[in-house]
């Protein structure tokens, strides 16, 4: 059994006012979490969904744009989120451990990146079923100088990094469950801030399997993103 969280309890703050909840946005007429479900929907491959929402009015407005048929069929689950984006994940992979039969893969995504295809989707659950875990990444083709910490518009440059050994990192992210809920339990007692589930997994002997993904997957994070997303899906309709 496998199961999918989609995330959606971020606040959106950096969207402005002109969006009150990013993941309710419609692009192209569709809300931005529906893109997602119909990806990971169309891999046959996931059983259960957990959505991690924010508070109980967002909780309502999911449960009033989803697609009848994914109720329906799979009866996904609603978790409040917590403090932060790792406890979110956190309180849901405790949710997890009641699940019968138990589950073997989880996917923890982001749902404010809709571009993501049932094709990567797949991909990265075979690579997670032969290394534990499976991680989408893209090349970084811009030179990456690293900064001391001073104020923002006031930031002097420590050194060149090489991008070759660089990579961005992505989600969704795949994972034996058993070992992501170990490792995120962890970085719980160690008291520990990681800002992608990935980086859970130094807490363990497993290497991280990087999946490189040439394929556009931004996040919705500012109205200019929102702009570029529906440039692609005008050129490439999902």
């Amino acid at each position: 059994m496998n199961c999918a969280i989609l995330l959606a309890a971020g606040s959106g703050t950096r969207m402005g006012d002109s969006v009150e909840d990013k993941i309710l946005f419609p692009i192209k007429g569709e809300p931005v979490i529906c893109y997602s479900i119909k990806a990971f929907t169309e891999t046959k491959k996931f059983d259960h969904y957990i959505i991690v929402y924010r508070d109980e009015i967002q909780k309502e407005n999911i449960s009033n744009i989803l697609p009848a048929d994914f109720i329906l069929e799979y009866k996904p689950k609603f978790i409040k989120g917590g403090d932060s984006r790792q406890a979110s994940v956190f309180n849901a992979l405790q949710e997890l451990d009641s699940f019968e039969p138990s589950i073997r893969y989880v996917a923890i995504h982001d749902v404010a990146r809709p571009l993501i295809g049932a094709e990567l989707i797949s991909k990265l659950l075979t690579t997670a079923e032969n290394y534990k875990n499976a991680i989408p990444a893209t090349l970084i083709t811009d030179t990456v100088k690293q900064i001391n910490e001073v104020p923002e518009n006031d930031s002097s440059v420590i050194k060149n990094l090489d991008r070759s050994k660089l990579r961005s990192i992505q989600t969704p992210q795949i994972f034996d469950f058993n070992l992501i809920k170990e490792c995120y339990q962890m970085v719980f007692d160690a008291d520990q801030l990681i800002t992608d589930d990935s980086s859970a997994l130094t807490f363990s002997d497993i290497g991280i399997k990087l999946l490189i993904n040439d394929q556009p997957n931004p996040k919705l994070t500012t109205k200019n993103d929102l702009d570029y997303i529906l440039y692609l899906l005008n050129q490439n309709p999902l």
